[in-house]
Parts: C-alpha cells; structure tokens; sequence
C-alpha cells in the first residue's frame, strides 16, 4: 500500500508541474518576462498571471488553472497520507 501512496505522490507531482511548466510557457508567449533560472520559487507566481492574464483576455480561467490546483493538492494530501500512516 506504501508503495502505492508513494507512486501516486511521483505521478501527481509530476503532473502538477507539467501543467505549472505549460502555464508559465503561455505567460511567456505573452510577453512576460520569466527568469527560467529562478522558475522553482516563482511558479506559483506565474500561475497567478496565467490566471490573470486569461481572465482579461476571454473572461474566463484558462484550462490548465484548475487541474494544476487539483494535482498540487492531491500532492500534498498523499504526502501528508504517507507520512502520516508509512513513516
């Protein structure tokens, strides 16, 4: 069952930062400046502009917002599961 948990963490973390890395390649099609070398500690950042910047621009949420936020938090829940029952 651990393992289980453990891939499921690998897999969401890993989805939720493919999905963070397309937000901030749209932000920079649009003109933003991104500092690639920093990208770690401001994708949360760009994913509020990416955000932004879809909202003023169709007037809705862009559709890579909601599934990043829903595989950031499923990461964050299977860490806390595994930590808490498998360590």
């Amino acid at each position: 069952m651990a393992k289980i948990i453990l891939n499921a963490f690998i897999v969401s973390g890993f989805a939720f930062l493919t999905l963070g890395m397309m937000m901030v390649h749209e932000v920079s099609k649009r003109g933003i400046q991104v500092n690639f070398w920093l990208i770690r500690f401001n994708l949360l950042k760009h994913m509020r502009q990416y955000k932004e910047l879809t909202r003023q621009e169709t007037g809705r949420v862009g559709f890579l917002y909601y599934p990043a936020i829903l595989f950031a938090v499923l990461t964050l829940v299977l860490l806390a599961v595994y930590l808490i029952f498998f360590n």
